[in-house]
């Protein structure tokens, strides 16, 4: 069979082979075509020759098949039998059986005159079709379709091929209904069928109509949008710019019943009609699911990858590594190791993907798929009902939206106009951020000239009374929904009839219609004249949720065992459509409103049952994919009043909203579980998980007043129970809120818990908690209380525990911090070893934002330690690591050792950009404190190389810092580099200003250790402008005895030259020569050519005045060398300010002779 497939079809095919269809009832369109008179034809020709002649022939019969992604069913002696919509179902199953039909006519044509040439044989084909119900089963190993017989739909199909005339098509009434208005076709009357009492009406397909007609509507109603121009033609101009490679935003606001899904629907159809490229992909909120983390993606990539719910994790791991085949090579495996994680499917190798680590990767996998798709093709990708996304969904479509200026992509958004909603946050942000590319179609309610017509558009009325016509249009206030129901609802009750032509439609005159007051009403009233059964499903099936399977509904207990008659007559009903068949037959209801109505009509003794069934059939039917249902499961059983299970299920959804870090949906379903937790008085183990977990979730949200506020309670809890293990869960996680730099930071508060935390750790031999007390005790001593040798002491006694226990997380944590707690107390190699230990445990645990802060601290260490490119490389990974998970401080703070270590290379057109970067970084994460840093450093710059007026604003705006706001240990900062900008500025009593305030009357051991290099440096540099030069050599002797003991390298030649200069002043040449060479070979030691060359022309003048000319020479053409660097490399701002600094335009003149 494969030789007459298509590539793409046998894929769809092998695709439902592997999923396994299995007995499912079908409405399908059959096809039968034989050859005419081949039992005597086979009688005349010898049996190989006949065989020629039927493979020619099969060859020509089931190609078109294919072609329409039709399935052969059966393959006999002369004849085929083919089903269009199983496995593989479309919209049009039967216009793709009748074109089928017209191609196999057309291409059997010159074979039947090759037939006649070579065997002298008269040789023709007929067709026959129907469309009905049969149970069709699996895809077999030669990828035909198995089925079982039902009813007599197949017996139908093939008595319309028995009755065929040769060379024709013959098809039925009931596919003509579906196909006619597409077809030129003659009514061939009844024909009698066996086992019908009825003769069956039966066409012959003539071809193709010239102009088609339309497919959908009602027959007898149809009704175009109407009083929609506008909106249409926005939604058209966006779809042409698309087709013209321009993406956009478009977002469609409505209230409910104002036809947006109607205008999508509309726009989609006339959208793939005349493109036969492009993609379209819908997905849309559930009412239930707003805490389901990322819902609109999971199941927008269902739909990408054609992903059924009955398939194995091992399926859906297949279709998700096609899904990714788009993106380059080296980037499949880890984007769908991400889409896995999406799905909750366990990693097969390496450390699992959680909180801000998968959030990250997920976020720029989601981008770079899409990027490349709409690199191959146009994208359309909807979202409707945006009024239900879930936050972490809409934080994940924003994060879209730049694709839409580099790719031809359309995000398509269609929400009720409620700004409470975190799906209104979608449309802010796109008038926000991408104003040039973001268009709003707001639906209004209809005129009620527009109403009106819109009702003569359902229904030709002659006579409908004014009185009766007005009403409508009053209670209907422009609501097309509405003014569509309540014509079907006079439909229904008889208040208005087709006339005796067919095509008018006429009110009754004995028939009193009261239109109800409101559109809920309208919908009650159509559910209460349906027959019990089908009221009762549509019942059931409100409940399990705006869209179903039929699986689930068929599970239901007391549900009717004619579950497929009262669908159809749903369907029939228009209250709910077939939205897909595979991967998996669904159901929607046609408006979210019919749900809302249904569901409100169930008593509440019934509805607590209905959703205990419908947990219970999820729970059965989809055991692989309970985590990814949690949030619907916890629904279900919380309606259901059952709090076991729905604590259990709250607790699964919050711990995946966490793992994800959807930390919106996380709180709201800890919050939830914690409920019920108390309810059913769970253990402390538990509470103790919700708790601490849902505060967690509230720190990563910068909610860190309502974290505290949880632990308070969790305290509370703790004492009122007497439960010590609450109690110390609940100081240990607010001690570290304290402790850290956050809106709460406390080191008084910190240092309270943490006693107590210590204390109660060790009357319960709790040594994991201890642990993490003694870490928080570091991390307050590190920034507010005690000394630095105090936090090293505490870091150790965490370490030990860590060790000990083999406390991987803790471990890796008390690494970090303690090894800047080393660098804090000068041992920087111990840190770095720390660093490096950490490191590897953060690989290990897969932990990216712990990773990144490793790698940024560790860049500051070897900046210290004046290995400026492995700063510099650090730095980098950190920044791409902070990148790819969107995590801004990490950004921001991975961009200090590139500007920081570009300088000291003399790089310093990269160390200003770098400064830049650092403020865009600081501006989108509302950093303050953190911009100010980047503006003193470039201030710095700008001074350092000569264009001092040029740094005046970055220096003014890194004044304006609330002291208040810098932690303790590290205020000497920002004004120690002010006070060297005003060095180079000549401006000497402001410089003496701000080293006082820098140190504000403490020792410089009150600070952090690289804190207190700046302030060492700026007061040395001070004295020497001053001409205080004892101080100078003073403060320059215990700036290097310090950073020799450290072992720290950066500025070690800046306290040698600072000496150098002070001796050569005072007139003590030969000290002033020893320092200067030991400054030299420091500077080059560490390639640090912003002070090499400052350094090399003290020495060459110096060597020129003590007579040695030749020396001189070589060390003025090494700092012209170096000059060079640095302006070639200084940018076009600052190179010319630099070659006009005195001494560089000596250096320079000097240089060429």
């Amino acid at each position: 069979m494969e030789q007459y497939i298509p590539k793409e079809l046998l894929a769809k095919l092998e695709s439902a082979r592997s999923s396994g269809m299995g007995g499912e009832r079908r409405v399908v369109t059959m096809l039968f075509c034989d050859v005419k008179g081949s039992t005597a034809a086979a009688q005349q020709l010898d049996p190989e020759d006949w065989q020629e002649i039927m493979n020619g022939a099969f060859e020509r019969l089931i190609a078109p098949v294919y072609r329409y992604e039709g399935t052969l069913a059966r393959l006999m002696g002369d004849a085929i039998l083919a089903f269009f919509g199983a496995p593989i179902a479309h919209e049009d199953d039967p216009v793709r059986a009748v074109l089928a039909a017209l191609d196999i006519l057309e291409e059997i044509a010159p074979y039947k005159k090759h037939v006649k040439q070579r065997w002298g044989l008269d040789f023709d084909v007929r067709v026959g079709i129907n469309t009905g119900l049969v149970v069709v089963g699996e895809v077999g190993s030669d990828l035909r379709m198995e089925y079982t017989a039902m009813g007599d739909a197949i017996n139908v199909a093939a008595r319309m091929e028995q009755t065929a005339e040769p060379g024709t098509v013959q098809i039925t009434v009931d596919t003509h209904r579906l196909v006619g208005p597409l077809f030129d076709s003659v009514e061939l009357g009844g024909i009698e069928v066996k086992g019908k009492d009825e003769p069956v009406v039966a066409f012959r397909v003539i071809g193709r109509k010239a102009k088609a007609g339309r497919l959908r509507g009602i027959e007898g109603l149809e009704a175009p949008l109407i009083g929609r121009d506008a909106e249409v033609q926005k939604m058209t101009s966006a779809l042409d710019n698309l087709q013209r490679g321009v993406g956009g935003i478009v977002c469609l606001i409505g209230e409910a019943g104002l036809g947006k899904s109607r205008l999508i629907g509309e726009t989609r159809q006339a959208f793939l009609d005349a493109s036969e490229t492009a993609h379209w992909y819908e997905t849309a909120g559930l009412s239930y699911e707003t805490s389901h983390p990322y819902g609109l993606f999971q199941l927008l990539v269902r739909r990408l990858c054609q992903a059924t719910d009955s398939d194995t994790r091992s399926s859906l791991r297949e279709k998700i590594d096609a899904l990714v085949l788009p993106l380059e090579e080296g980037h499949r495996s880890q984007a769908a190791s991400v889409l896995e994680s999406l799905f909750g499917l366990a990693q097969e190798s390496g450390a699992p993907m959680e909180g801000e680590t998968f959030r990250g990767l997920l976020f720029s996998t989601m981008r770079s798929l899409f990027q490349a798709r709409a690199s191959l093709a146009p994208h359309v990708l909807v979202f409707d009902d945006l009024h239900w996304a879930d936050p972490a969904s809409v934080e994940l479509l924003v994060h879209l939206m730049p694709i839409t200026g580099q790719a031809p992509l359309l995000l398509l958004g269609a929400t009720r106009p409620d700004r409470s909603t975190p799906g209104w946050q979608a449309r802010v942000a796109a008038e926000r951020d991408f104003p040039h590319r973001y268009s709003e179609v707001a639906l209004q309610p209809l005129s009620e000239g527009d109403s009106d017509t819109l009702v003569n558009s359902l229904l030709t009325i002659a006579d409908l009374p004014p009185a009766l016509r007005q009403r409508i249009l009053a209670k209907a206030e422009g609501n097309p929904f509405f003014v569509e129901e309540v014509v079907r609802t006079l439909i229904e009750a008889g208040t208005v009839v087709k006339g005796e032509d067919g095509a008018h439609w006429f009110a009754t005159s004995d028939v009193e219609f009261n239109v109800p007051d409101n559109l809920q009403a309208l919908l009650v009233a159509r559910i209460d004249r349906l027959d019990e059964e089908a009221r009762q499903t549509l019942q059931v099936a409100a409940v399990i949720g705006r869209s179903f399977y039929f699986r689930v509904l068929q599970r239901i207990a007391d549900i009717s065992e004619n579950l497929d008659s009262e669908l159809e007559a749903l369907q029939r009903a228009e209250m709910i459509r077939e939205s897909a068949r595979l991967p998996e037959l669904e159901y929607v209801f046609r408006h979210s409103l019919t749900q809302e109505a249904a569901y409100n009509t169930i008593l509440l003794r019934h509805r607590r049952e209905f959703h205990r069934q419908v947990g219970e059939a999820i729970e059965s039917l989809f055991p692989d994919r309970l985590e990814e249902l949690a949030p619907m499961l916890a629904h279900h059983f919380m309606e259901a009043q059952l709090p076991e299970p729905a604590l259990k299920y709250y607790t699964q959804a919050a711990d995946g909203a966490f793992r994800l870090f959807a930390n919106s949906e996380a709180i709201s379903h800890y919050t939830q579980a914690l409920e019920l937790a108390h309810q059913i008085d769970v253990g402390g183990e538990a509470l103790i998980h919700l708790y601490r977990n849902r505060g967690r979730a509230m720190e990563l949200n910068n909610q860190y007043d309502e974290a505290v506020a949880n632990y308070d309670e969790m305290e509370s809890l703790g004492k009122e129970r007497e439960r010590q293990e609450l109690l110390l869960a609940a100081l240990t996680a607010r001690g570290t809120v304290y402790a850290t730099q956050n809106p709460n930071f406390s080191p008084e508060r910190a240092e309270a818990d943490c006693a107590q935390a210590l204390q109660i750790a060790t009357e319960l031999g709790d040594r994991a908690s201890e642990a993490k007390a003694h870490w928080n005790l570091m991390l307050v001593q590190m920034v507010g209380v005690g000394t630095s040798e105090q936090a090293v002491e505490s870091g150790r006694r965490s370490l030990a525990i860590a060790r000990e226990l083999n406390l991987r997380e803790q471990l890796a944590l008390t690494l970090s911090d303690l090894g800047q707690a080393y660098a804090g107390v000068g041992q920087v190699a111990l840190g770095r070893s720390c660093l490096e230990d950490a490191r590897s445990v953060w690989r290990e645990l897969g932990n990216l934002p712990l990773l990144a802060n490793n790698l940024s601290v560790s860049s500051v260490h070897a900046m210290m330690a004046g290995d400026f490119e492995e700063a510099l490389r650090y730095g980098l990974e950190a920044r791409e690591i902070c990148e790819s998970i969107g995590n801004i401080w990490g950004l921001w703070s991975g961009q200090l050792p590139e500007y920081l270590g570009a300088m000291q290379l003399g790089e310093i057109g990269r160390a200003v950009h770098a400064t830049r970067e650092a403020d865009r970084i600081s501006e989108q994460g509302d950093l303050t404190l953190q911009r100010s840093f980047g503006s003193v450093v470039r201030a710095w710059m700008f001074a350092f190389m000569g264009a001092v007026e040029a740094g005046r604003e970055d220096y003014r705006e890194a004044g304006t810092i609330d002291p208040g706001s810098v932690p303790p240990l590290l205020a000497g900062w920002v004004p120690a580099l002010r006070a060297m900008f005003d060095i180079e500025a000549g401006d000497i009593d402001l410089a003496k200003e701000k080293v006082r305030f820098a140190l504000d009357g403490q020792d410089l051991t009150n600070f952090t250790l690289p804190t207190a290099l700046f302030v060492m440096l700026a007061r040395g540099q001070l004295a020497v402008s001053q001409n205080n030069f004892e101080q100078a050599i003073s403060e320059s002797e215990e700036m290097a005895g310090i950073l020799r003991e450290a072992g720290i390298r950066m500025f070690l030649a800046d306290a040698l030259y600072i000496k150098g200069q002070a001796s050569l002043a005072l007139g003590r040449e030969d000290e002033a020569l020893a320092t200067l060479e030991d400054a030299k070979k420091e500077a080059e030691a560490t390639n640090s050519r912003r002070i090499l060359w400052q350094v090399l022309w003290a020495l060459s003048k110096l060597e020129g005045q003590r007579g040695n000319p030749a020396a001189a020479s070589t060390l003025l053409k090494q700092a012209n060398e170096i000059v060079l660097y640095i302006a070639e490399n200084a940018g076009e701002e600052l190179r010319d300010s630099f070659l006009r600094l005195p001494d560089v335009q000596a250096i320079v003149r000097e240089a060429k002779g």
